[in-house]
């Protein structure tokens, strides 16, 4: 999940295109202590800009994407290009150097069933184009089958529903939520790179 720049076109209900800038930041671990994560947003033409929290990253990128969205659509403007054909803000599946952006995840852990502890293991993928124009994230569990990729219009959202998705699983099947080798909660969530130090 990366900080991108976005720079595209807005057209006004009475025909006008002008152009819309605006940026959406990379999760970043919160400095108060807690163990959430922070996704910064802005566009001065949308009122501004503010952050997302969440104890899960890949929820805080993809909802402040969803905001952004939603604050343009409700000014009443469309996103369009620069020749006024729709269009939609493009969050980056990989880097100007071909390396994913959505980084694979793997978890091994436990949970209890009938009062044992029984082992998972489970995996996200980076999504990838799917039928449609949509993205799906494949995802491979020990614990259940599931057959096709989680889909969505956009990228991030079928990361996270990825993860959501695996969160849900684990709590139906088992009693509680999932452990790790020492018995502490296992948190289903994306990684997060830490920022580079200057």
């Amino acid at each position: 999940m990366k900080a991108f720049a976005v720079s595209l076109f807005v057209r006004y209900p009475d025909g006008a295109i002008r152009p819309l800038t605006g940026e959406i930041g990379a999760p970043v671990a919160a400095s108060d202590g807690t163990d959430e994560y922070l996704c910064s947003f802005n566009c001065p033409l949308a009122g501004g800009g503010g952050q997302t929290r969440s104890l899960y990253p890949e929820w805080t990128y993809a909802k402040a994407a969803s905001f952004l969205r939603f604050s343009i659509e409700l000014t009443g403007l469309t996103l369009c290009d620069e020749a006024g054909n729709d269009a939609d803000i493009a969050v980056p599946v990989t880097d100007e150097f071909g390396i994913p952006c959505f980084a694979p995840a793997r978890f091994r852990g436990h949970v209890v069933r009938d009062g044992q502890f029984t082992d998972f293991t489970a995996e996200v993928r980076p999504p990838e184009p799917a039928a449609n124009g949509c993205w799906g994230c494949k995802i491979e569990s020990s614990d259940f089958d599931l057959f096709g990729p989680i889909l969505s219009s956009w990228p991030e959202h079928a990361y996270e529903m990825a993860f959501r998705f695996i969160r849900q699983m684990l709590a139906y099947r088992g009693e509680g939520g999932p452990v790790d080798s020492n018995g502490a909660p296992l948190l289903i969530r994306a990684p997060v790179r830490p920022p580079r130090s200057r």
